[in-house]
């Protein structure tokens, strides 16, 4: 009897801090969850409650809204403080396995999340012991409505035994497009399900 999270990554998931200053949804979110998914395998780093910091700060080239220019900074920290707080919430309910639904189109999108769900599987590994982490690749484009419910509905039937097994099934609906979100929670409202948000 099993307890899942299905966690869909978004653009939000990752901060990252350069001294004080704090970058969130970079324009370049693809390439630059590239290089964090690069320092936290290779760099020297420090476990915090909610990412990691970094022993001898790495360079990434960011562009926000607010430096539509790229820029390079140094980054000191790593933070997650989307899933840390889900992973607080449900921390008690003994999960048996996550599912992360990240994005990889042909070519590669700027805002991608499949290097921000390898970051993500590193920090559910090193937090949640013995629990299963499985990565599930959206090579669609994430915000066609058609596109998001086929893939979904095609994976909940690959998966239906499993599902029907399951205890508890939690849903993120924190991050993600609407497309996505909307087509997960409609995929798997046939199970036992809670919604997080």
């Amino acid at each position: 009897m099993a307890k899942v999270l299905f966690y869909i990554p978004g653009v939000s998931d990752i901060y990252l801090y350069a001294g004080k200053e704090e970058i969130r949804r970079p324009s370049n979110f693809y390439s630059v969850a590239e290089k964090v998914w690069n320092m936290v395998r290779e760099s020297k780093i420090e476990g915090i409650k909610d990412g990691w910091k970094i022993k001898t700060p790495q360079e990434v080239i960011v562009q926000t809204n607010t430096y539509p220019t790229e820029r390079k900074i140094l980054v000191n920290k790593i933070t997650l403080p989307i899933l840390a707080t889900l992973i607080d919430e449900v921390k008690n309910k003994n999960l048996t396995k996550v599912y992360l639904f990240a994005t990889f189109q042909n070519p590669p999108h700027p805002k991608d999340t499949i290097y921000a769900a390898k970051v993500l599987e590193k920090f559910l590994n090193e937090r949640l012991k013995g629990v299963e982490v499985e990565i599930k690749e959206i090579n669609e484009n994430p915000s066609n409505y058609d596109e998001m419910s086929k893939f979904f509905e095609e994976f909940v039937k690959s998966r239906q035994k499993e599902f029907e097994t399951n205890v508890e099934n939690f849903v993120s609906i924190t991050t993600g497009t609407p497309a996505q979100v909307v087509s997960l929670a409609l995929s798997i409202m046939q199970f036992p399900v809670r919604y997080l948000y």
